[in-house]
């Protein structure tokens, strides 16, 4: 129920400073007073939407542009605050001697923040390896033993959880 609550503030006072608080403030939207009606209902339906609009620069600097929507630079989406990202996708396993080199996609949500780096381990074992982007090699694991393989992707905010298991391999 708390998630469909939006958070709009409408302002008569023109000072820049204010956006950054609404923003720090957990503010969806952050408008100026002088926008017209239409206006104001296009960011009230897109903030309902899952959209945040906030005006970066103060009205006075903007008295003879018309207040169009998205193409207009007075405009800007607010992003919102980072998340862990999604988990890895499609993990595949090619074993090899003592090795298997594991292959993945990147989660298309990286949680609004860079992805810096994945970690693939082992099961059985947890035998760890890291690496950027796909593939990531894990070495040292003892040939005949059969193995699985999960990836998780890591940003500022954290580790992702575990994608689904890859194929079953057997390093020789």
């Amino acid at each position: 129920m708390l998630s469909q609550i939006k958070i709009i503030i409408v302002t008569s006072m023109p000072e820049h400073s204010f956006i950054q608080k609404a923003r720090a403030a957990g503010c969806e939207s952050f408008l100026h007073k002088d926008i017209s009606k239409e206006e104001l209902i296009k960011v009230m339906d897109r903030t309902m939407a899952g959209e945040s609009w906030a005006k970066n620069i103060t009205p006075a600097v903007y008295e003879d542009v018309s207040w169009g929507w998205i193409s207009s630079p007075e405009f800007t989406v607010m992003a919102s605050a980072p998340t862990v990202p999604d988990a890895p996708t499609n993990v595949s396993a090619v074993a090899g001697n003592g090795q298997t080199a594991i292959t993945f996609t990147a989660p298309a949500n990286n949680g609004a923040a860079t992805i810096t780096g994945y970690t693939v381990t082992s099961n059985p074992g947890s035998i760890t390896a890291t690496g950027t982007g796909s593939p990531i090699t894990v070495t040292r694991l003892p040939n005949g033993t059969t193995y699985t393989f999960t990836v998780r992707a890591t940003n500022s905010v954290g580790d992702s959880t575990a994608s689904a298991a890859s194929n079953s391999v057997t390093p020789k």
